[in-house]
C-alpha cells in the first residue's frame, strides 16, 4: 500500500498571489476546497493505504480526520524547507 503526505500550508497564508483579485477570507476558502479535494481523491483511492497532512494550520487534524487520515505538525519536525519536511515526516513513518 502506498502512503500519502500531503503538505498544507497555514490556510490564512495560503494562495497570497491572489491577493489582487481574491479578499483574504476568498483565498483561505480556496485552498481549503483545494486541499478537501485532494484528501477526498486519496482517501477513496484503493492503492492509498494512509493519508497523512504535513501542516501547522490550527484546522489541520480535524481537516484530515474527516478524511480519515493523520496531522503531523511541522513544528515538530528537523529541517527547513518543503523537501526538507516532507523527508523528515517520512523518515518519522508519517
Amino acid at each position: 500500500m502506498t502512503q500519502a503526505v500531503v503538505p498544507l500550508k497555514d490556510l490564512v497564508q495560503a494562495k497570497t498571489r491572489l491577493a489582487g483579485l481574491l479578499r483574504p477570507s476568498e483565498r483561505r476558502a480556496l485552498a481549503q476546497a483545494m486541499v478537501q479535494d485532494v484528501l477526498s481523491v486519496l482517501a477513496a483511492h484503493p492503492e492509498v493505504g494512509r493519508v497523512t497532512l504535513l501542516s501547522d494550520d490550527p484546522g489541520a487534524g480535524l481537516l484530515a480526520a474527516q478524511y480519515g487520515g493523520d496531522c503531523l505538525a511541522e513544528r515538530e519536525l528537523r529541517g527547513a524547507g518543503l523537501n526538507a519536511l516532507l523527508a523528515e515526516a517520512i523518515r518519522e513513518g508519517a
